[in-house]
């Protein structure tokens, strides 16, 4: 027997308990067996809305938590593994860290840290792969800024981004170096 039928282009629960458990869970109603059935499509709709608002909403925190680690950067030498390169790496000590707005709100970065250089950095938490799309116009940001390139994806990058990455010397993170950064530096993140 199967779970969900199709009628019309839309799908719906069968089974009586799974639309029940179903309309519980998602939308806190009890649900009678005179109750319509539950429009699938709609509903993957609006929990995907749901999902990629909190996920926006993570993103600007975990942004915040990044511009607080570079503000811990103080000439530390690290594993360069940490952002993707073989051997050590140089921490600078930044004066100036800030989100960026470019002028005529043409771009966003979550990051632009300043000393002597110039580091651009973009957050993207998600729990998908960072694509070539996202790296190349991440990549042109910096270039406009004259800044290094720090780009930190939650997951990682795809295959083809991950070779854009390391043909072009973009620095990259994911969830986990980013936690074994913030304890090489004594930052606590909030959970």
């Amino acid at each position: 027997m199967d779970l969900v039928i199709e009628r019309q282009k839309r799908y719906y629960f069968r089974d009586p308990v799974l639309r029940y458990w179903v309309a519980m869970v998602t939308r806190g109603i009890e649900v009678t067996p005179a109750t319509p059935p539950v429009d699938l499509v709609r509903l993957i709709g609006k929990l995907d809305l749901m999902y990629q608002r909190v996920a926006s909403e993570l993103g600007l925190a975990k942004g915040s938590q990044v511009r607080e680690l570079l503000c811990a950067f103080a000439g530390q030498t690290v594993d360069g593994a940490l952002f993707g390169l073989s051997g050590k790496l140089s921490l600078p000590t930044f004066i100036r860290v800030e989100p960026y707005v470019a002028a005529g709100n043409a771009y966003e970065l979550d990051a632009l840290a300043e000393d002597g250089e110039r580091w651009a950095v973009e957050v993207k938490w998600r729990n998908y792969r960072a694509d070539y799309a996202d790296i190349t116009r991440f990549h042109a940001k910096a270039l406009d800024l004259n800044a290094r390139p720090w780009f930190i994806a939650k997951t990682g990058l795809t295959s083809s981004a991950e070779e854009y990455a390391r043909e072009k010397g973009i620095l990259v993170s994911t969830e986990r170096e980013l936690q074994a950064l913030a304890e090489r530096l004594g930052v606590r993140f909030a959970k």
